[in-house]
């Protein structure tokens, strides 16, 4: 960030107002000499001697006034252009090699004064061009009065000022200019030929092309990032998105602005270097600061450095206002010097606070993002501003300290990008894990809930279980036994006592099996193992069939819910009733097997076997069965097989 803050009144010219002058060399001593002893006679018109006469017919296509100019400074403010005449104009040369400092001009006006003659035999037109940042300029022609004539201005060249000389004349001009603020400036007029000068603005302007095409490159970049931020915060409405959409546009703004107002000498560019280029820059750093404190969220985060932060804004809105009011209305300017050095100082302070909290933090990438950006930008600022202590002249790209600011402001930028897009990818990792968590959290409630219905359901046919075991069993054990009695007393046979006792006997069986399968303690796979065997052998061991049961059961405790132990049993006991109905059977034998992926549950017997086209004899039973294996995902088989063998197996995907 340091870089951007020293390309205000530094930058671009690469010197300040005192050390474009330049100085003067051994071989050029004797002409001091010769100007000195001129300045001891006051210059008048038409006194200056034939040497230091500007002869605008042989000039070729520019001229440079710079040895030729005597110089009047107006400090005190008493100074007019009427008594002018009366006043001692020293050399250039001479007020330079005398004075230590040049930057008095900067506050009063100062008017220079040179000699023209045009010797040919037509007349001669040509333009005056002061330089880049004067506030104001103006021309003056001497006269046989006495009276200085100001020359009208032709506003379609700018700062150019157009003199017309006529054949054989030899005139004296006096020029009244007012530097600006910007401390850039130095004195070094020229005289344009008419037929030269457009060629003459291009050729200016086109000084540092590939400067300005790096500035113009970089403007696109900082566009886009303008764009990328403005369209990030009408997306998301984050306020950290606005405000560097505002940081980066001030960016776009004063490198745009330096490459546009490169070398060109108007009121807007005067404007730009010498007020406006610090405030965007202060802007573009109270924006700045604003992000940060909501990219890091300091105030939660690092509170101490919210404070120190919200203290810096307020201090940069005191100092632009200081500022403002110190250059609007007083002429106090190196009070205003100084206040842009301190904004200077505080941007520094700032980038080196952000380079100790990322040491400091040492697993916060997001901290090294904006940090390696502030490095980058310290490193390109001090580039350029030993490039503006040495006086280096700005000749190409590698020389240009502009080109170091620009470049250190879209490093900064850039790995601020990089620092979006780490911070975009956490949140979004975060964001993810949070509904994540949520939704587990919703489907754990709603497993919760439905756990508790099952298990209120489960309750419920214990309960009714409990209440058919203890009422409806012992109503149906009484019914048995008074049916048992009443045969003893009984004399003749009554083969209705008989129903009644065998009907009573079914019916308890039948509802010790729905008592069976509503209980949930009887949920494993070892129960239902069990509990097929014990009725096998006891169903089967009245009937006079012997049976076989074959047991390999590797996981008992495997969870069976009651409805498929209902409907398992109730497939196995119609598959009994059928053997013991139709097939002429005295040998059963019950298999049970687990392989991996397969349960598989046999009944063999060695009856007469099954005949397809008898198989409508069975009614809805082989249907029925086949209808409840396929409801609890179950397959279902018969065929011959020296006998009749029932499958029932269940295939299922190992974990």
């Amino acid at each position: 960030m340091l870089n951007k803050f020293f390309s205000t009144a530094d930058c671009y010219a690469g010197s300040c107002f005192l050390c474009r002058f330049e100085p003067l060399i051994m071989k050029k001593y004797f002409l001091l000499l010769f100007c000195f002893i001129s300045w001891r006679t006051p210059t008048k018109a038409q006194t200056v001697p034939d040497s230091l006469v500007e002869e605008i017919s042989i000039m070729n296509d520019s001229s440079s006034l710079q040895k030729k100019l005597f110089i009047l400074t107006d400090n005190s403010g008493r100074s007019n252009i009427n008594n002018l005449p009366a006043e001692d104009f020293i050399p250039l040369q001479v007020y330079r090699h005398n004075k230590s400092s040049l930057s008095a001009l900067i506050l009063h006006p100062f008017y220079l004064r040179f000699t023209c003659s045009n010797n040919s035999d037509k007349p001669v037109s040509f333009y005056f061009y002061p330089g880049l940042f004067y506030s104001r300029s103006e021309i003056y022609r001497a006269t046989a009065t006495g009276t200085p004539e100001l020359i009208p201005k032709d506003e379609t060249h700018g700062v150019f000022q157009l003199i017309r000389m006529n054949a054989g004349e030899k005139t004296q001009f006096t020029a009244l200019l007012q530097s600006d603020r910007s401390g850039r400036n130095s004195i070094n007029p020229q005289l344009i030929n008419s037929e030269y000068l457009e060629k003459y603005r291009i050729l200016q302007y086109d000084q540092g092309s590939d400067i300005k095409t790096v500035g113009f490159i970089f403007c696109g970049v900082l566009l886009m990032m303008v764009l990328f931020m403005g369209t990030s915060y009408l997306l998301n409405k984050r306020k950290e998105y606005l405000y560097n959409c505002l940081y980066s546009f001030c960016m776009f703004l004063l490198v745009l602005m330096y490459s546009l107002l490169s070398k060109k000498g108007s009121t807007l560019a005067s404007f730009f270097y010498s007020y406006l280029d610090l405030v965007v820059l202060m802007a573009g750093l109270i924006f700045y600061i604003a992000f940060t404190r909501k990219f890091l969220n300091t105030k939660v985060n690092y509170p101490l450095l919210n404070k120190l932060f919200k203290v810096e804004e307020l201090v940069l809105v005191g100092l632009l206002v200081f500022f403002s009011i110190i250059h609007f209305l007083t002429p106090y300017y190196k009070i205003e010097w100084a206040i842009g050095y301190v904004m200077k100082f505080i941007a520094i302070g700032l980038g080196i606070v952000y380079i100790v909290i990322a040491i400091r933090q040492k697993k916060n990438k997001l901290l090294y993002y904006l940090a390696a950006g502030n490095a980058f930008s310290i490193i390109f600022s001090s580039i350029a501003l030993t490039l503006i202590i040495l006086n280096i002249r700005p000749v190409n790209l590698w020389t240009s300290s502009l080109f170091y600011t620009e470049l250190g402001i879209v490093l900064e930028l850039i790995f601020f990008l990089y620092g979006l897009a780490y911070k975009n990818r956490s949140e979004l990792i975060e964001r993810t894990r949070m509904e994540e968590a949520i939704k587990l959290e919703t489907e754990k409630q709603t497993f919760e809930r439905q756990l508790a219905v099952l298990q209120a359901q489960q309750k419920e046919r214990n309960r009714i279980s409990a209440d058919m075991h203890d009422d409806l069993g012992s109503g149906m054990t009484a019914i048995r036994l008074y049916s048992e009695l009443a045969k003893k007393k009984i004399t003749s046979p009554m083969p209705e006592i008989d129903k009644i006792s065998s009907s009573a006997d079914e019916l308890i069986n039948k509802m010790n099996a729905i008592i069976w399968t509503m209980s949930s303690s009887n949920d494993s796979l070892g129960n239902l193992v069990a509990y097929i065997r014990s009725y096998a052998l006891e169903y089967l061991e009245d009937k006079g069939i012997n049976c076989t049961i074959n047991i390999d059961n590797k996981d008992p405790n495997l969870v069976v819910p009651g409805i498929i132990r209902r409907n398992v049993f109730l497939i196995v006991k119609e598959t009994l009733n059928n053997i013991l109905k139709h097939a002429k059977a005295d040998k059963v034998e019950i298999n049970y097997t687990e392989t991996p992926g397969l349960l598989k549950l046999t009944i063999q017997d060695n009856g007469v076997g099954i005949n397809k086209n008898s198989l409508r004899e069975f009614g809805n039973g082989l249907k029925n069965m086949k209808e409840r294996a396929e409801s609890i995902g179950c397959n279902y088989f018969i065929s011959n097989s020296n006998g009749t063998l029932t499958t029932l197996q269940y295939q299922y995907k190992e974990v």
